[in-house]
């Protein structure tokens, strides 16, 4: 008899949770944001933009053009964020409702890491008509 009630009260503990889920509907626990976030190998320098290199799926490395007007403009687009050293290095993209929102970089402040260069005179990347960051995958 106590293994019958042991055995159908761990059966219920484990059934109970399906249900709970189930019924939460509230849509309180839903948000208009969504966000994404790859590591960052490298970011160069131009006078008017951050080229970012950003870890995609596999071993295959993303680049996105981040404007650095973003930083002025009202409602800000770009946030910097300063790590400490130990840190790796990210970047973050948020939507509101699907559409582009604002880009996050969690980078180190010191220009002497690793992770910052400049880009090679001559380079035709520009941050002119950038309107939005996507990272693939």
């Amino acid at each position: 008899m106590k293994k019958f009630v042991l055995a159908a009260l761990v059966a219920l503990c484990m059934v109970l949770p399906t249900f709970a889920t189930a019924s939460w509907k509230h849509g309180d626990n839903e948000s208009a944001y969504s966000y994404k976030s790859a590591v960052i190998y490298r970011i160069l320098e131009t006078k008017d933009a951050y080229v970012v290199k950003y870890a995609k799926a596999g071993l295959a490395i993303g680049q996105v053009v981040v404007p650095k007007q973003w930083l002025k403009d009202r409602p800000c687009q770009l946030n910097v964020r300063f790590l400490p050293r130990q840190l790796t290095p990210y970047i973050t993209v948020i939507k509101k409702d699907g559409s582009f929102y604002k880009v996050v970089l969690n980078i180190p402040e010191d220009k002497n890491d690793h992770i910052w260069g400049v880009l090679k005179y001559g380079s035709k990347i520009s941050a002119e008509g950038v309107e939005s960051v996507e990272l693939e995958e």
